[in-house]
């Protein structure tokens, strides 16, 4: 290497990494050897950018519903129901709601009788929270609510995709309740 090629080297380094360097660059349209190193940072700049691109949303969702079901969710905690005195245990109400704790936000999840079977209904606090029912995931509208229909009460059980994990809610009636 020639002396004054070694007042350049640094220099071409940050040359082929975009800085701008007219004499650098000048020396090494001049200089074999520079222009030859030149080249192979550029080289190995181009080698080492990463293209990144964005998954489809499809299939980011059905990754998310599958791994759902792989990891056992927790159960989410019930606060307060209006079960009881909505008379579903008899068989006559037409609607009710609960108030669960799920990923350290408080949801209200309300239960409609309907020609077709329960409606369930619920509004996620924010984006990055999904819920899986009835074997697929269930998208929020425009507010943030999700609605599904199960056949019977027992079908209403779902899962809630929050951002620290999966939390199972069960049909009402069953499971935890501090009540």
């Amino acid at each position: 290497m020639k002396r004054a090629c070694g007042q350049f080297r640094e220099r071409l380094i940050a040359v082929a990494f975009g800085s701008a360097d007219e004499e650098a660059e000048a020396h090494a349209r001049s200089c074999p050897d520079c222009s030859r190193h030149l080249a192979e940072i550029q080289d190995v700049r181009r080698a080492a950018t990463v293209l990144t691109l964005d998954a489809p949303a499809d299939l980011i969702v059905a990754a998310k519903a599958i791994a759902a079901g792989a990891r056992a969710p927790s159960p989410c905690k019930r606060i307060s129901s209006t079960l009881a005195a909505a008379g579903v245990r008899a068989g006559d109400a037409a609607a009710f709601q609960e108030l669960i704790e799920a990923g350290g936000e408080r949801l209200r999840v309300e239960y409609r009788r309907e020609e077709s079977g329960w409606s369930v209904m619920l509004r996620l606090p924010t984006e990055g929270w999904e819920v899986f029912a009835l074997d697929s995931v269930c998208e929020p509208d425009a507010d943030g609510y999700v609605t599904f229909t199960s056949p019977d009460l027992p079908g209403t059980a779902f899962v809630i995709l929050s951002p620290d994990g999966a939390h199972s809610v069960g049909p009402p009636g069953g499971g935890s309740s501090d009540n």
